[in-house]
C-alpha cells in the first residue's frame, strides 16, 4: 500500500516525545492524578497533621473527592489513622524521591554551568537510600543521557564530571544580546494563559527584543526539557525535575514543559544558571530600580524576564525556583522541599481527548498557603505516539538487543515535489511477528531532525499488513522531505498488542 506523508515544514513541534528508559514501548498510563502539596503558615513554616477533609480539590472549578491521602514527613509516609477518611496511596514507610536533572547546554555558558554542577555534585550525599537521580543534557540539537535512574553516588558524580567536560553554546547568545542591548525593552503579554489553553489574564513579563535565531533556540531547549521529562521510565515516589536554565526570557514556549510536568506528576525546580546577568550595563534605563525597601542589585530586562519564567515554572507545578545566589543550593533547596508534604490522589473520568484540565487545591483552614500542581492533560493515544517518536528522534534509538525483532527501511530514488521538497519512496520490511492476524492494522509515525536542530512534524498513517507464511512483510510508503541533511526515525506500532518497531535512517540530498 502507498501513502503520502506531508511534513509541516518549518513549524516547531509542540509535543516532544515519550519513551521508556529501558524497554522501548513501555507506556506511561496514568490512571490516578497525584497532587503533592506543601502547606505553610503565615510565617512560612510547614504545617503538619492535616487530614484529607482539610483540603478542597477542584478540577475545572468543580470540587471532586479525594480518593487517596497520606502525609509524608521527612521522607516517610505516616501510617493512616483507623478513622482515616480515605485510603493512603502507599504503605507506611520510606518514600523515595526521583530527581531528573536537565542541563541546558544550548543557552548556558560553560563556566556558569560548571559552578552549578559542582554544587549539585557536592550535595549528592543528601540523597537517601530510597532516592535516585538521572541526568540529561541538551546540546541544541539532541538530548544526551548522561546517567539513567540510579542511586549510585559514584555513577552520578561521573555523570556530572562528564557534563562539565561537554561544550556549551551560551556565549553565542550572549554575543547576540550584547549587539542588541540598546534596543532591549520589557513588555506585557496579558492574553496568554500559562496554565491552560483558555484565556486567563496573567501579569507576566516578556523580553521582546529576541532575534529569530534566539527564539528558535529558546523553543528548542524548552521542548527538549519536556521531551527529557517523558523519555525516562516513570519512577516511583516523589518526582522532581531540576531544570538548569541558561536563560529563558519567554513564558509562552515554557507552557509545554508545565503541562507535561503536571501530567506526569513532576514538580519543577528551575535553576538560574547564569546568576547575575553579565550582559546588562549600568546605563540600561529599562532595568528595574526599586522605589522602596532595601536596595537591590540592578538587573537587566533579560534577567528579569528569565527569572519570571522560572518563577512561573515553579509556581505552576508546586516547586521553588533557585535564582541568583540560590542557584548554588539548587539540590539542597529541592531536598528540603520534597522531604515533607501531603500526597493526595484522585481518579478523573479519562476520555483521551487531549483536553487540559485545571487543578486547584485549597486548604479549608484560614491563614494557610498551599503549593501544588495546577493541572493535568488527558492525552489521546495518537498524541502519545507522536511524543514517543519525537523522543526517539532527540535521544536516538539506542543499540539493538540480541534476538530482537527489528524493521528494515529501504530508501528509494527521490522525485522532485516542490522548490525545496522531494518525495522519497520508502519500503518498510517488517518481521512476520507484526502480522499475526489477517489484515493487521499498524500505525506509522515519522520524525525528522536536521543538522541545525530543526524538526518537522509528519502525520501518523494507519496501514494494513497480512501474514505471509512466516515471511517478512513489505509495505511501501512515500515520504515528503525537505532538501536538507537530516535524520529520520520510522516508528511502527500495533495499537492492539502494543508491539513497536523503530529504525533510524540518515538522509542526504543527492546521495
Amino acid at each position: 500500500m502507498r501513502f503520502l506523508l506531508l511534513a509541516a515544514l518549518l513549524i516547531p513541534l509542540a509535543a516532544p516525545a515519550q519513551t521508556a528508559e529501558e524497554t522501548f514501548g513501555e507506556s506511561i498510563d496514568v490512571r490516578v492524578v497525584n497532587v503533592e502539596a506543601v502547606v505553610t503558615d503565615r510565617k512560612g513554616e510547614r504545617v503538619r497533621g492535616l487530614a484529607a477533609g482539610d483540603f478542597r480539590l477542584l478540577v475545572d472549578g468543580v470540587e471532586v473527592p479525594v480518593d487517596y491521602f497520606t502525609e509524608v514527613a521527612e521522607g516517610v509516609a505516616l501510617p493512616a489513622a483507623q478513622s482515616a477518611e480515605v485510603p493512603a496511596p502507599t504503605t507506611a514507610g520510606p518514600v523515595g524521591r526521583s530527581y531528573l536533572v536537565f542541563i541546558d547546554e544550548s543557552l548556558s555558558i560553560a563556566a556558569h554551568r560548571d559552578v552549578v554542577l559542582k554544587e549539585i555534585e557536592r550535595d549528592l550525599d543528601r540523597l537517601g537510600p530510597e532516592d535516585r537521580m538521572a541526568v540529561v543534557a541538551f546540546d541544541g540539537g539532541r538530548l544526551h543521557r548522561l546517567a539513567n535512574w540510579t542511586g549510585d553516588r559514584k555513577a552520578l558524580a561521573d555523570a556530572f564530571a562528564e557534563a562539565r567536560r561537554r561544550p556549551a553554546q551560551g556565549i553565542l547568545t550572549l554575543a547576540e544580546r550584547r549587539s542588541a542591548l540598546g534596543d532591549q525593552q520589557l513588555g506585557q503579554d496579558d492574553d496568554f494563559d500559562f496554565y491552560s489553553s483558555e484565556f486567563r489574564p496573567y501579569d507576566s513579563f516578556e523580553y521582546l527584543d529576541v532575534q529569530p535565531q534566539q527564539y528558535s533556540r529558546l523553543v528548542r531547549v524548552v521542548e527538549a526539557a519536556a521531551a527529557a521529562l517523558r523519555s525516562f521510565s516513570l519512577p516511583p515516589g516523589r518526582k522532581a525535575m531540576l531544570v538548569l536554565s541558561g536563560g529563558w526570557p519567554l513564558t509562552r514556549p515554557a507552557a509545554r514543559l508545565v503541562q507535561d510536568a503536571n501530567r506526569l506528576g513532576y514538580t519543577l525546580y528551575p535553576v538560574d544558571v547564569p546568576g547575575i546577568d553579565i550582559a546588562q550595563t549600568v546605563g540600561d534605563v529599562t532595568a528595574e530600580r526599586p522605589t522602596d525597601g532595601p536596595p537591590r542589585i540592578l538587573t537587566s530586562p533579560w534577567e528579569q524576564a528569565s527569572h519570571h519564567t522560572l518563577h512561573l515554572l515553579a509556581e505552576a507545578t508546586g516547586g521553588r525556583e533557585a535564582i541568583n545566589s540560590n542557584r548554588l543550593a539548587a539540590l539542597e533547596r529541592a531536598d528540603e522541599d520534597t522531604r515533607s508534604y501531603y500526597w493526595l490522589g484522585f481518579s478523573p473520568a479519562w476520555k483521551a481527548n487531549d483536553r487540559h484540565h485545571r487543578v486547584e487545591l485549597k486548604v479549608r483552614r484560614p491563614g494557610l498557603d498551599v503549593r501544588a500542581r495546577s493541572g493535568f492533560s488527558d492525552l489521546s493515544p495518537a498524541t502519545l505516539a507522536e511524543m514517543e517518536t519525537e523522543g526517539l528522534l532527540l535521544f536516538g534509538t539506542g543499540d539493538r538487543k540480541p534476538g530482537e525483532d527489528h524493521m528494515q527501511v529501504e530508501m528509494g530514488e527521490p522525485r522532485q515535489a516542490g522548490w525545496r521538497t522531494v518525495d522519497v519512496p520508502v519500503t518498510l520490511v517488517l518481521p512476520a511477528a507484526m502480522a499475526q492476524g489477517e489484515d493487521t492494522e499498524l500505525v506509522l509515525s515519522v520524525g525528522s531532525l536536521d543538522r541545525f536542530g530543526g524538526r518537522s512534524e509528519l502525520p501518523q498513517i494507519p496501514f494494513k499488513v497480512s501474514p505471509s507464511a512466516g515471511a517478512q512483510v513489505r509495505s511501501e510508503v512515500t515520504v515528503r522531505l525537505r532538501k536538507a541533511e537530516q535524520r529520520l526515525v520510522f516508528h511502527v506500532r500495533d495499537p492492539l498488542t502494543g508491539k513497536q518497531l523503530v529504525e533510524e535512517v540518515s538522509y542526504q540530498p543527492g546521495k
